[in-house]
């Protein structure tokens, strides 16, 4: 039992704090996004989806635990959190796709998107083994207009997950 009530203390020194939620402003426009990205079924593997915070934001920087919000989490035990939830809209939200996969990889990008105020989205995408590599997908469509959203600051092809080792 005193193992457990020093994990905090030792978490606050060792400077290992979780990254905040992402929230909206109360004055905002808002729309609605649930996430349906999926991951290969294996402990190792693992997607955040970060949301740069407004002094970021005219830069496109996100950087995780710094001044980034935490809208989804992907793993082996499925999407945090479940379900819908508010997301600015009316305004360009820079976002940035982390994650890590076995054998070491990670597979990091940016993108960008403008939602329209109460519209209903969803987020899919995750990780595509295409033969000669593990792509790194994402997508958002507009579940009332069935469009998908145009995102940018987005590489043109699709990312592939790179050794954190360098080449092999």
């Amino acid at each position: 039992m005193k193992i457990l009530k020093a994990f905090p203390l030792c978490m606050a020194v060792a400077g290992c704090t979780p990254i905040p939620q992402y929230t909206v402003p109360a004055s905002e426009p808002k729309a609605l996004i649930k996430s349906e990205m999926a991951i290969p079924i294996n402990r190792r593997n693992w997607i955040e989806i970060l949301v740069a915070s407004p002094d970021d934001a005219p830069s496109g920087a996100v950087r995780k635990g710094k001044s980034s919000t935490l809208l989804f989490t992907v793993t082996n035990r499925g999407v945090t959190p479940e379900g819908f939830r508010e997301i600015a809209a009316g305004k360009l939200l820079h976002m940035t796709h982390l994650g890590g996969l076995s054998a070491q990889r990670s597979c990091n990008f940016p993108f960008s998107a403008t939602f329209e105020p109460g519209a209903h989205y969803v987020l899919s995408g995750g990780y595509e083994e295409v033969g000669y590599g593990t792509a790194c997908r994402i997508s958002i469509v507009n579940l009332d207009t069935g469009i998908t959203l145009p995102l940018t600051d987005r590489p043109s092809t699709p990312p592939f997950a790179k050794s954190l080792e360098g080449n092999r």
